[in-house]
Parts: C-alpha cells; structure tokens; sequence
C-alpha cells in the first residue's frame, strides 16, 4: 500500500488514516449489499491510499454494482484490475470478518474523516485550514456525528465560503499560485451568458426581466432543458403563473424543436404545440410502444423483472447497457456515446469461452489483452462457464471493458449457476442479465441464456421465448442475426426455438449467419445451410479433441458473411526461415527480376504478422549465385 506525492502534499498528516480506509473498504467487500447505505459521493472519497480509492471504485461497479446507487457512481472513472488487486481483496475480506468491526461505527469515522478533508482543501486561507485540523482534536470530536460536524464546520465559514482579506493587497497572488476556486460555471445556450456572466455558478444568482409575452416561459424552460439534458443538472422550477400541464407542453416542444437538443440526441423533427395537442405526432410505430392520448407511455415488464437493459445501437458503445430494477426508482437513464468501432458493416470480435478461472488467472490474459489492443476488435464476448464462486466473483474485474480495450459480454454457463435463492442470482449480482442484445455494424447480436445446469434456474424456456420473440420483432429489414449461447441453442438444422408445441420461432427467416457457443470444450465449425455452428475450445487449456489453447477471432465482411480464425495462446514472437535451408543452394529466376524467394514460418499470440524483416550477412553468397 503506497501513497503518491501527489497524496502526500494534499492532505495533512492529521487528516491520513489508511487503516481506517482498509478497514472500511474490507467491510465492504465482506459485505456488498452494505454500500446502498454507507457509500461516499465523489465528492466525500478523500481516499489517502490511491490504492484504497481504486478499491473502492471496484465495489461501486462490481461486487456492490447492484446494490450503489446509481447517480453515486457517475462521476467515478472505472477502476484498475490485476490479480495483485484481486488478492489483496480477499486479504482485506478475511481481515474484515476477523476483526468483526461494525460497518456503521467504520462508515461514520471515515465520513467524518473526509468532511474534514475535503473542507480542508476548499478552504479559502490558512487559517481556514487550522481551523478545521483543531476540529479533530476537540474533546468531543469522537461522540460528533456526522450532522453536527458539518454545522461546526458551517460556523467557521468554510461551506458559505467565508474570507478575509484586502483586495489591494497581493490581488494577483491567488492567480500565480493557482489556489483558488474561480471558475466558469455551467454553460448556458445563449452565448452572452456563458461567455460575459461565465455561466451559471453555485452561490451566485442570476435574475432576468422580460416584458409580458415575449417569451419568459420558453426561455426558462430552455434554459431548464439545456441544464438538464446537457449539463446533467437537477433543476427546480418555480412557476406562478403555468400550469404543471403548459410547462410540459413547452418542454416538450422545447426539447423537439431546439436545434442544440436535435444535435445532442440525433433527431431531426419540428412539430408545433397544436400538433401534440391534437395527437398528430405519435411515437415511431416500430418501437411498439402504445400510447395514450396524452402520448404517456409505459413498460409492462413481468413479474420476474430485475433488470432494465437497452440494445445498444450500431455506432454506439454504452458503460452499462443495463440497470437493476428498483421500487424507488423513477426513470432508467442510459448513456451512450459515438464509436466507430461498432459503426462498419465490417468489423470483428474475439469469442472466448470455458475460461473456469477457480484456481486463478494465467498468462492469456496478457496475450489476449495485447491481441485487442494490436487488432481493434468491436467487441469481446464470453460465452459462459466462468465458474462457480469464485470464479464469477474474480473474472471481471481482470477480464473487462477497461482492461481488455473494447467493450466486453458475458454468457452464463452451467456451472455459473450456483447456489441461491435461484441459480443465477450471483452472476446476475456482477454481470446483470442472462439474455440482452446488441448491434454492430448491420448485424444483431443476441446472448442467450442456457437451459440447465448446476442449480435451478428461475427464467423458463418460455420466459426466454417470449423475451427473444419481442427482440427479434424490432431488428431492421435485411439486418443479420448472430445467436450467443453457452451451448447449442438449436441443434439440427432446422434452427427453431420452442417454447411449446405452438410458439416457434424459426431463426432461418431472421437472416442468421451463425449460432455461437462453448461448453464442449473442443474446437468446431459447420456451415448448416448459410447459418454456421461454432464452438471454441478453452484458451487456458486447450480443447478435448486435443487442440492447442486459442481464442477465436471472427470477422463480418461488407456482406455480412462470416470468417473464422483460431488465435493460439502462450506463443512468444517466434520466426523460422523454411527455405532456403541452411547450406541449400536456392535458384534466382530472371522472370521475377532475379529475386531470392525466401519463405518463413512466424507466428505471435498477441499480434498477426504484418511483415518479416531480414538481412543478408553474406554477400559473397548471393554473389555467386548471380554468377559474378
């Protein structure tokens, strides 16, 4: 456990306790449901360890990803993995249930540990800053709760930002020092506003006078509409004169016709507030979605619904393409960004499968990383039996978006259902749900979830069944279809799904080019009539059949056609001249400009070989050749 420079400067050593931040980072782990209650903001993680505060990251997007909240883990960049990381977790786990300290007694030591902290840095002067160090040393500093902590620190000016000093004395100072808190508030969608009154700022107000009918109402909501949606603020209105009802109707037409909310969503419609009003415009008919004649619309779900999850779009990555459902929650809200590398009706991914990881990582992880990082692929998709316990609960933090450089899927296998409440529960816990879809380029990616295994699963076949029958109904005209399951979804080559005798679902019609699977443990591929099968074996410990350890590389070309390549592991940089040999006269054919043929073996697991480089350290040789 180290601490950078930059660390040390920061805080005082009054203000460093990292075996207070271990401890509560252990409990944590010991307990993951915990941090739905003692979480810290962005704001409140004034980690001294940089270690402790990727720790504490990793919690928030893996074992507490269900449980955090999710306006919590905005602001935090996604954490570093490495076995070193994963094993000091478990260190600090076993720690935690060996000192059984209380996670409230922990949580409000270290809440009100980096109050002081962070009130330390705001503060304005010096004498600001001792103030708030003599907090920590008064009598009653550790029956304080947290509340009447902050009103301590209220009082001595550091939150209303309260200072002292001349303003003809050193004026410049604070500038050259850098050590001040001057900055460009948010911006506005009026030019004057951001670039002469520097935005909108906390603590500053900012008050507007309009003559009547000259549009205070589209203005506000403007302003409402742009803070919101593009600056991803919260925005309280308060109105004397709209109604809740107008104020709407002026969103709406706000958010429809606002040519900076057209850019930021990518639509390019105008519809007047009479048009809405009469009904006129209507959501797109191929979204499904039924309206009333208020245009409010809903999602139904199932009584079995624990997830909200998006198909995310060709051209388009997302950081979590779902959430967990919640009774408090009132709106799901997804971000997605541009790529280029899900954009191209040609692209590629790498299929890995059966990695079993009980014992711990290996060296293909290394050369898987270094593959993507050479080849660029859309994406990297997992087709399950990651395994048991342990396994699901170490392989994504190694094995995931931030390490790999793409974006990552996972499939459940049969011996990922464990024990629980139902079989899935803890690989739903990490991973989110069993059957989800995504588009690249022109094709439709579905994971499937698969039909049996160690424990009891709670979905059904039906459940699949209905879920696949809806997904299916929205993919585009001539769009490609690729099934992802951990074993043979559809064995034959009729290719049909059943629910029962009556609901069929025939992928032959859905333009499928291949079903995609593992759980075999061997490498295998069958064209069926234009739809291929493929299997991979394992890329730790090679195949049943006796293949070496690979992964799979595939490729969709401009026609949506598929190719297939194994990737062998364990291979360092290696190259072998085949011919000629060594003491092997080789003929030079005038035909081809006297040129030497020289053929090579060469081979790299972390890159395909784009070009051999050689030098000839014995003229005399070639000269002879030529006949001089």
């Amino acid at each position: 456990m180290s601490i950078d420079n930059e660390t040390e400067s920061k805080y005082p050593k009054e203000l460093k306790n990292v075996k207070l931040e271990y401890a509560y980072i252990g409990l944590l782990l010991e307990n993951p449901k915990s941090i739905s209650k003692y979480y810290l903001s962005f704001e409140d993680s004034q980690f001294s360890d940089p270690m402790a505060m990727n720790l504490y990251k990793s919690i928030l997007f893996t074992e507490g990803g269900r449980y955090a909240p999710e306006n919590i883990k905005r602001d935090f960049s996604y954490p570093k993995t490495s076995e070193e990381i994963y094993a000091l977790k478990q260190k600090l786990k076993q720690e935690a249930i060996r000192t059984n300290y209380s996670i409230e007694a922990v949580y409000t030591k270290i809440k009100k540990l980096f109050l002081l902290k962070k009130y330390y840095i705001k503060a304005p002067t010096k004498q600001f800053q001792q103030e708030v160090l003599e907090i920590k040393s008064y009598k009653r500093y550790k029956q304080m709760t947290i509340e009447e902590l902050e009103s301590i620190i209220s009082q001595i000016g550091i939150k209303r930002g309260i200072s002292e000093g001349r303003l003809n004395s050193n004026a410049t100072d604070f500038l050259l020092e850098g050590e001040n808190s001057l900055t460009s508030g948010i911006s506005l969608p009026f030019p004057i506003l951001t670039e002469v009154f520097k935005g909108l700022r906390v603590g500053e107000t900012m008050a507007f006078a309009m003559p009547s009918n000259s549009g205070k109402s589209r203005f506000t909501i403007n302003l409402a509409a742009h803070i919101a949606f593009v600056e991803k603020k919260k925005v309280l209105i308060i109105s004397n004169e709209m109604s809740e009802e107008k104020m709407k109707l002026c969103l709406i037409t706000t958010i429809l016709n606002n040519p900076e909310m057209q850019q930021e969503f990518g639509q390019k419609i105008r519809k007047s507030e009479g048009e809405i009003l009469e009904f006129k415009f209507r959501p797109d008919d191929k979204k499904k979605v039924k309206t009333d004649k208020k245009g409010r619309f809903s999602l139904s779900g199932f009584e079995k619904t624990r997830f909200i999850s998006i198909t995310t779009p060709a051209g388009f990555e997302t950081r979590q393409f779902y959430l967990p459902v919640k009774e408090d929650r009132k709106s799901y809200d997804f971000i997605v960004t541009e790529s280029e590398r899900t954009k191209g009706r040609e692209h590629s991914f790498i299929h890995i499968t059966d990695t079993e990881v009980t014992g711990g990582m290996g060296r293909w992880v290394t050369d898987l990383q270094q593959y993507i990082k050479n080849e660029q692929p859309a994406f990297l998709i997992h087709t399950g039996d990651i395994c048991y316990e342990p396994g699901l609960t170490m392989h994504n933090q190694i094995v995931n978006a931030q390490t790999m450089g793409c974006p990552v899927y996972y499939c459940i296998g049969n011996h990922d259902l464990v024990k629980g409440n139902y079989g899935e529960e803890l690989y739903e816990s990490i991973y989110g749900p069993t059957w989800y879809s995504f588009d690249v380029g022109n094709v439709h990616y579905v994971v499937t979830p698969i039909d049996h295994g160690d424990n009891p699963t709670d979905y059904t076949q039906r459940d699949v069944y209905n879920w696949l029958k809806n997904d299916l109904a929205l993919m585009k005209k001539d769009q490609a279809l690729v099934l992802f399951n951990h074993d043979l979804f559809t064995p034959g080559d009729n290719f049909v799904f059943k629910a029962d005798k009556k609901d069929i679902l025939d992928f032959r019609t859905f333009n499928t080019k291949a079903q995609i699977y593992g759980h075999m443990h061997y490498n295998y591929v069958r064209n069926q009539k234009g739809i291929y099968t493929i299997c991979t074996g394992t890329l730790d410990k090679g195949g049943i059949d006796h293949s070496p350890s690979s992964f799979r590389d595939i490729k969709i070309d401009a026609n949506d056609h598929l190719t297939t390549q194994l990737r062998y592991t364990f291979i360092e940089p290696q190259i072998a001249i085949v011919s000629p040999m060594k003491n092997q006269a080789a003929p030079i054919h005038p035909e081809t400009g006297n040129q030497l043929p020289v053929s090579v073996n060469t081979y790299n697991s972390q890159a395909k070989t784009s070009s051999v480089s050689y030098v000839l350290n014995n003229p005399e040789v070639i000269k002879a050749y030529l006949g001089e």
